[in-house]
């Protein structure tokens, strides 16, 4: 059962014209939430090994998770389309190390060349669909230097029987005295997962936290890179190399320039 007045029949999904709208009501309990999400210095290792001192750009930069620590081994730049969680970002100590900015990943307001553009635990996912997620392999493409990659970390989505849609919800503590119900529903025609997290925080204020993704299995992730001159050079389990196999529930993709940049591409060509 989940919160009086809540069903997962009748949660609407966050709007995908909404871009900013997860950093609006996540950047206040990011950190708290999510900071162990990934191994933050195995992530950091293996992406200081893969930029070999090259610049690196981070798509949806958030509050500097990555970005951060990252910056003391290469430079980083950043761009996210959430003010608040760059008010974040830029409040910790290292702030200036990160170039970070306001900005779309799927029209960058930059040039490159990066040696490597990075899109952690499924950010890439945020971008509304396919029409989106595309624009944005094509912008990577366009900022990448000679020999550049691009790293995506996401999960993988589960193999259902039909379309219908999938209800699901579950309570936890959030860790200082409230609770959080979480009600989501996967529509597997559309390849979307949206839900809302319900926060009843101790101080018996509610907040409602909605989400949307729109995902990719990696054969799909693999042929959207192609058709952008990108291919696949390894796929990881875990940020320390271990080879992906079909039943892990999450991966890291690393991509590498296949080909060079048609001319005109991008948003910024005449």
């Amino acid at each position: 059962m989940g919160p009086p007045g809540c069903s997962s029949d009748t949660i609407a999904p966050v709007s995908p014209l909404d871009s900013g709208a997860y950093g609006r009501v996540f950047a206040d309990v990011y950190d708290d939430w999510y900071h162990d999400i990934t191994d933050v210095d195995g992530t950091v290792a293996a992406l200081a090994k893969l930029a070999a001192g090259g610049a690196v750009l981070e798509l949806g930069v958030g509050t500097g998770r990555i970005a951060l620590p990252l910056s003391q081994h290469t430079p980083v730049d950043g761009v996210d389309t959430s003010p608040e969680m760059l008010a974040v970002l830029e409040s910790k100590p290292g702030a200036a190390r990160v170039g970070a900015r306001l900005g779309d990943m799927t029209a960058l307001a930059l040039d490159g060349p990066y040696a490597l553009v990075l899109v952690a635990f499924n950010t890439f996912f945020n971008l509304p669909d396919d029409a989106a997620q595309a624009r944005c392999i094509g912008e990577v493409r366009r900022v990448l230097g000679p020999g550049g990659r691009l790293v995506i970390e996401a999960a993988v989505p589960a193999v259902v029987d039909d379309d219908r849609p999938i209800h699901h919800d579950e309570r936890r503590d959030d860790g200082a005295g409230g609770t959080i119900w979480t009600i989501t529903t996967h529509e597997p025609a559309t390849r979307t997962i949206h839900g809302v997290h319900v926060h009843r925080r101790a101080d018996g204020t509610t907040v409602d936290r909605p989400w949307r993704i729109h995902y990719l299995a990696p054969p799909q992730l693999d042929a959207m890179c192609h058709d952008a001159g990108l291919a696949l050079a390894s796929r990881w389990a875990d940020w320390s190399g271990t080879p992906w196999q079909p039943d892990d529930d999450r991966h890291v993709s690393v991509y590498r320039v296949a080909r060079p940049l048609d001319p005109g591409t991008g948003p910024h060509a005449s």
